[in-house]
């Protein structure tokens, strides 16, 4: 039975949102699309493959707990900023001013990003341990 440990409808806008995001940095010449680029790639390939498969992928990788540990950290952390500054920038096109009553739906949204985050922490985990 296969486990499911997040949402992939929100991990999907999660991914397009980092996308806008990477789109903009590079477009205003900032280094930040890296760094952005190679994390939501990485997030993509563990959201699209299956569990097994990405074990048989990564099984000959003999790195200390901790250094993975800080990787999946790492990775998840810039996949979050880039999906939150993504949804910024959706929020600052479609609005000049923020108005107060989309502060309860953008904050659930929010939410929403950081569960499935979570989620793919998990599943990161699972995999490279």
């Amino acid at each position: 039975m296969k486990e499911i440990r997040f949402s992939i409808t929100i991990s999907i806008i999660s991914i397009l949102l980092s996308i806008l995001f990477i789109l903009t940095s590079y477009i205003n010449n900032s280094l930040l699309w890296i760094p952005s680029g190679l994390a939501t790639i990485i997030i993509l390939i563990f959201t699209l493959f299956d569990d097994s498969y990405l074990k048989s992928q990564f099984s000959g990788i003999s790195a200390n707990k901790i250094i993975r540990v800080l990787f999946i950290l790492l990775i998840n952390s810039i996949f979050l900023f880039s999906s939150f500054s993504g949804l910024s920038i959706i929020i600052k096109f479609l609005f000049e001013s923020f108005p107060i009553e989309l502060l309860y739906p953008t904050v659930l949204f929010y939410f929403l990003i950081i569960s499935a985050n979570i989620g793919l922490i998990q599943k990161f985990y699972n995999v490279l341990k």
